[in-house]
């Protein structure tokens, strides 16, 4: 246990773990005090909400003094973690809150290689992009391709300000440094402290020390419970591809309904799909200069702020 408590908050990013890290780790260590998620309460949600007329200051005033005032008694450190605290455009907003309400808390921000978080919007939630305001209405209802998924949320030149709102695009996301920097400025640099995921798979020892000289959250406990089943699997490629071809017949009716043996013919069509998956997501040169062009200066330069071998992990440095 923490001999000195904190107030911790993890402020995500969004398809980095973060699930994982609240079931496995935030909400099992026997050193924590969690207060957010998985049950972030209505009071929490308030705290980044970007309409103040909402927003009820003392009484969430009173519910983190309160959570303080047990975690001190119990020698835990406070964590609150909610992965939509960096997502544009609550970013600006949800930083300044959280120096309002918790000013002496410590902030962790989690990462993940670029190309593999692009490739987990897409096969996770985001190629159906009818649910992204100012889709074309072409998109509407279809499992579109990451072709057609890549120049929406990484535009160029004039069609950066068409399609769809600047802010839903994902490019903005994944600027990691620049989300650092701004903590940093409000919480000062020693407040605040980067890791990548993949470290709780390749050097959790390592990922489990630096969070304990951070912030005090035993590292013993951590290791263990960072070995846990994952949270929050995505859909495989295989499954688009099932989709894709899945698209060309009729929605509302069953395949044993016109196809004789349908379920039989299902089992076979995701078979066959599966088989296909790896042409569901190809990384050409174009699009892998534009991860480039976007991101490995800023990754040089969190890797040297933080002291991280993001290189070791994939992620694009130079």
């Amino acid at each position: 246990m923490a001999t000195n408590p904190q107030t911790l908050v993890h402020v995500g990013f969004m398809k980095s773990g973060s699930t994982s890290l609240q079931d496995n780790v935030f909400s099992r260590h026997s050193g924590i005090r969690n207060i957010w998620k998985p049950d972030p309460g209505a009071l929490l949600r308030q705290m980044i909400n970007v309409e103040d007329n909402e927003l009820d200051l003392a009484a969430i005033d009173d519910l983190l003094a309160s959570n303080r005032s047990k975690a001190d008694q119990e020698k835990k450190v406070l964590v609150l973690s909610n992965e939509v605290l960096t997502s544009t455009p609550a970013l600006w907003p949800a930083a300044h809150r959280i120096k309002r309400f918790l000013p002496d808390s410590k902030i962790f921000l989690c990462i993940r290689e670029q190309k593999a978080i692009i490739e987990s919007y897409y096969l996770y939630n985001f190629r159906h992009l009818a649910a992204v305001f100012g889709v074309p209405e072409k998109y509407h209802g279809l499992p579109v391709s990451f072709d057609e998924f890549f120049q929406i949320h990484f535009p160029e030149g004039d069609q950066q300000d068409k399609q769809t709102l600047r802010h839903t695009r994902l490019w903005l996301r994944l600027r990691y440094m620049k989300t650092a920097s701004l903590y940093r400025e409000i919480f000062g640099p020693d407040n605040v402290l980067v890791l990548p995921i993949e470290m709780t798979r390749k050097d959790p020892g390592a990922f489990a020390d630096r969070l304990e000289a951070f912030c005090g959250i035993d590292a013993a406990e951590t290791v263990k419970l960072l070995g846990l089943k994952k949270k929050n699997i995505g859909t495989n490629r295989g499954e688009i591809a099932y989709e894709r071809w899945r698209q060309y017949l009729p929605s509302s009716i069953p395949l044993s309904k016109i196809i004789p043996f349908g379920s039989r013919l299902r089992t076979l069509a995701r078979s066959l799909a599966n088989r296909e998956g790896d042409q569901v997501i190809e990384w050409s040169d174009g699009k892998l200069n534009k991860i480039k062009s976007l991101y490995a200066a800023q990754n040089a330069e969190l890797a040297e702020a933080f002291d991280l071998d993001l290189g070791k992990y994939g992620y694009m440095t130079s």
